[in-house]
């Protein structure tokens, strides 16, 4: 084997692996922008749970001297419902794509989850204060 021919082998092994180191920083980097645009979705369907949960409030607000007064209500309580359903959803959602990647995220699972929780109990709130005090 000539001088020339082992200076093509050792320079093809170092291109190949280059391109390895490469092909395996951009795998990473578009894990993480996966695991990004996971979070983002999660807070694109928790505003959408929020506006729900507005809405069901304004209503009532905007309601509360029809009468029947349990329409009102029940119109509210529908919208509140529908607001921690959404969030229930979107916790789910995302814990179901984050599987597995715990270690590497910015935000974790069980922030999703303790957040779906506040938005429920406070829903529940105020269906509460809907029914029994407004």
């Amino acid at each position: 084997m000539s001088e020339c021919d082992h200076e093509d082998t050792s320079s093809s092994h170092e291109l190949a692996e280059e391109r390895t180191a490469k092909a395996e920083k951009r795998t990473d980097m578009a894990s993480e922008r996966t695991l990004f645009a996971s979070e983002r979705t999660f807070a694109g369907w928790a505003r959408t749970s929020f506006a729900s949960i507005a809405l069901g409030l304004g209503l009532q607000a905007l309601f509360k001297a029809v009468e029947p007064t349990w329409l009102a209500k029940s119109i509210a309580t529908l919208f509140v419902v529908l607001g921690v359903v959404i969030i229930w959803g979107a916790e789910r959602r995302a814990a179901s794509l984050l599987a597995g990647e715990e270690e590497s995220l910015v935000l974790p699972s069980k922030f999703f989850r303790f957040l779906a929780a506040v938005v429920s109990v406070g829903g529940l709130a105020l269906i509460a204060v809907l029914w029994w005090w407004a």
